[in-house]
């Protein structure tokens, strides 16, 4: 039992933590170490990087520091003290995961996989820190995202085409041809009202 504590309670205070406070020191903890790996090692590196990946990485660096100081870490703080509402804390945590996943961790994610895999360089420990840290927001931020993304387009879906009933019509013959009565019967669904 005393080692089931040790899992247990750090999950435990880890969860007691609202997201959006979670999410405001990680994406800023990450923006910050994001640029210190380059300050501090990668920029000096002309043997194991090109120059190319070297602006590359500084380029993503800079757009995610902005992109947290001017979106993500803002929609952070309005989500945790200034929501309303659920729904209007869930926007913003959205948005503000969104912006850190698309201007900072899929590109940086993206090239230094690319240049682990073709050029074969993961050369320094704090390095492969700031990789882990890219790799594990960019996995929890596409799953975030996506079911951020489903949400809200199920939500306008169905604002947009209301509830939705099959609608059977009385068969009225006049003469030849078929014509629908003037207002239709309403198949009731399980659950709800017959009522149209």
């Amino acid at each position: 039992t005393g080692s089931l504590y040790f899992i247990v309670v750090p999950t435990m205070i880890t969860l007691s933590i609202p997201f959006a406070l979670l999410f405001l020191f990680y994406f800023g903890i990450q923006s910050i170490m994001v640029v210190c790996n380059y300050v501090f090692w990668l920029r000096f590196q002309d043997k194991y990087f090109t120059q190319q990946f070297r602006d590359f990485y500084l380029a993503f660096a800079i757009i995610g520091m902005v992109a947290y100081a001017a979106v993500g870490g803002p929609c952070f703080i309005m989500a945790y003290k200034y929501s309303a509402s659920q729904t209007s804390k869930r926007r913003k945590l959205l948005l503000g995961v969104t912006t850190m996943w698309l201007t900072s961790c899929t590109p940086l994610t993206v090239g230094m996989c690319i240049n682990i895999i073709v050029e074969n360089t993961l050369m320094n420990a704090y390095n492969g820190v700031v990789f882990i840290l890219v790799l594990i927001s960019w996995y929890g931020g596409i799953f975030y995202v996506w079911f951020g993304y489903m949400g809200l387009m199920s939500g306008f879906l169905h604002r947009q085409s209301g509830l939705r009933r099959e609608v059977v019509f009385s068969q009225i013959t006049q003469g030849s041809e078929r014509v629908p009565p003037p207002m239709s019967v309403a198949k009731p669904v399980r659950g709800q009202p017959a009522i149209v």
